[in-house]
């Protein structure tokens, strides 16, 4: 409605005047524009005018004087006005832990599923509202949307599966759920749903023997603080190391 090219437009021929009348909430609220006989003119709301006139069925008429003083016959239209945003809905893994640890490797990433929970207070989401999974603050490449119907509001959720795929190349990943109400309205969740992507199996290690340690081991050089083997992995790995002797395993 405060947009530069008008909450609507109108056509009249070049040097005459158009009156229109907005009519919401008992109140009256008076644009003048003039055509120009060849392209559409905006008519802008202020900020004003929308506090006047309030949320509701707004009546549109409008007139057309021409240069010479005569006046058209009324046309009439009507449009809802709608300034709130929809309420705060959230995001969460739904049916699974993936993300329990801050990431997601190969397996988990073959298939998970995200719930957009509506807004319980504030403007509630209706039927016809679009509610979208977004990645990274965008839609993903194949866009993830629904448009409500009146079992989604009643249910209070939405689902939405995430595979490998959608994610992309590994790296750090965020999530966040918009919704958009039939006016254009949106509200977003307040946090991004954040985790680090590592689909790539990692090296095997490198075992070397420890100080000391050629051939065999005494107890001494097997119970050294610098052990009896040193490892190198990846960085942040955890590495398990199975000893297996006559008598038993150990795993370390």
């Amino acid at each position: 409605a405060l947009q530069g090219s008008g909450v609507g437009s109108v056509v009249a021929e070049s040097g005459s005047t158009v009156v229109l009348e907005f009519i919401g909430g008992g109140q009256t609220v008076t644009k003048t524009v003039f055509g120009n006989g060849i392209a559409p003119v905006g008519v802008p709301l202020s900020a004003a005018d929308l506090q006047r006139l309030g949320d509701g069925e707004i009546a549109v008429s409008a007139v057309v004087i021409d240069p010479a003083g005569n006046t058209s016959a009324q046309r009439q239209a009507s449009f809802r006005l709608d300034t709130v945003s929809p309420g705060t809905p959230t995001l969460a893994e739904s049916g699974s832990n993936d993300l329990g640890n801050g990431s997601m490797n190969a397996a988990e990433a073959v298939l998970t599923v995200f719930r957009v929970s509506l807004p319980t207070t504030g403007s509630l989401a209706m039927a016809g509202d679009r509610v979208e999974l977004l990645l990274g603050g965008t839609g993903f490449a194949a866009p993830k949307f629904v448009t409500l119907g009146p079992v989604d509001v009643e249910r209070g959720h939405v689902d939405f599966t995430v595979s490998a795929t959608d994610l992309g190349a590994d790296g750090a990943k965020q999530l966040t759920a918009r919704v958009t109400d039939v006016a254009g309205n949106t509200a977003s969740t307040l946090e991004p749903l954040a985790f680090a992507l590592d689909t790539l199996t990692p090296e095997a290690p490198v075992l070397s023997p420890g100080v000391g340690v050629a051939g065999g081991a005494t107890a001494g050089e097997a119970t050294q603080a610098s052990g009896v083997l040193t490892v190198r992995a990846e960085p942040t790995a955890t590495v398990d190391v199975r000893f297996v002797g006559v008598q038993g395993a150990i795993t370390k």
